[in-house]
């Protein structure tokens, strides 16, 4: 499926799956819970789930003949400290966009983290006062004209690589990835958990799992009050109800299995609060 598109290796390569035996003993053993450590994909700044979207959006970049690759995120996105790394790999400028997402009371939040490492590589940063917003941003787009005007040749990645043609394609490579490990390890995951904010790893991951038949299967985590939905479930790691415990044992399976199997994507490697998704809700429709 992806062969017609061209792919800028930044990887390491296949990422490896991990079976995390104690969270999968705390949820009282009638799931089995891995890991597929996307958050250490590459040598780029830690890597995280956007250097695989990147592979695919470079070359573009690269055909474009820009000299500055531009994104936005919050003031401690995984995103733009990725597209920083990746431009100071290519040799490329960088300018971020970096908006008031998160409300953290620390006086140190924009200096230290992801923030500190983009300035590290080079990266020029631009803050914006503005709150939470997925969607093409009027600041993002003033960046991208202010570039023009002072004669450089901007690139634009817009926030989480989503929104882009090309933003989805490395998880639907993800899927093919995973099945091809599956076969090695001689098993089959019920449920892929993903966290979704932008959307186009979940998109990407939604096309690649189609080809089995899993598409539905591909579950997205996000903050629950999203989910206060009637007939929505959400599932938190921590202090997990027993009930919810017993819907996951009496789902209708996809294989025939005496327990669940559930894959999660681990998405970035760097943050002040590091893993942060393990204490989110996972969510799947009854």
């Amino acid at each position: 499926m992806l062969e017609k598109f061209e792919r800028y290796p930044l990887m390491f390569g296949t990422t490896p799956i991990e079976k995390l035996n104690r969270l999968s003993r705390c949820l009282g053993g009638s799931v089995e819970i891995y890991a597929k450590r996307d958050d250490c994909n590459s040598g780029l700044a830690f890597g995280g789930n956007k250097i695989r979207k990147l592979e695919y959006i470079v070359p573009d970049a690269i055909a474009s003949e820009a000299d500055t690759l531009v994104t936005i995120g919050g003031i401690q996105s995984n995103h733009t400290r990725q597209v920083a790394a990746v431009a100071a790999k290519l040799g490329m400028k960088c300018h971020l966009v970096q908006e008031n997402w998160v409300p953290f009371q620390d006086a140190v939040y924009d200096r230290v983290g992801n923030i500190l490492m983009s300035r590290v590589m080079g990266a020029e940063i631009e803050f914006v006062d503005e709150g939470f917003d997925i969607g093409i941003r009027q600041s993002w787009e003033r960046a991208l004209e202010n570039l023009k005007a002072r004669g450089a040749r901007p690139y634009a990645i817009p926030a989480g690589a989503s929104m882009h043609k090309y933003g989805g394609l490395g998880y639907v490579g993800f899927a093919e990835e995973v099945r091809d490990q599956e076969a090695t390890m001689g098993i089959r995951f019920d449920f892929i958990i993903v966290c979704t904010v932008t959307g186009s790893t979940h998109a990407g991951m939604l096309v690649g799992f189609a080809k089995d038949g899993r598409a539905r299967n591909v579950i997205p985590s996000t903050h629950p009050a999203r989910f206060n939905k009637p007939g929505l479930r959400c599932w938190r790691f921590r202090n997990t109800p027993p009930t919810l415990l017993n819907s996951a044992r009496t789902s209708q399976p996809t294989i025939s299995s005496s327990k669940r199997t559930i894959l999660i994507p681990p998405m970035a490697s760097h943050r002040r609060r590091p893993m942060k998704q393990f204490g989110c809700a996972l969510a799947w429709k009854e």
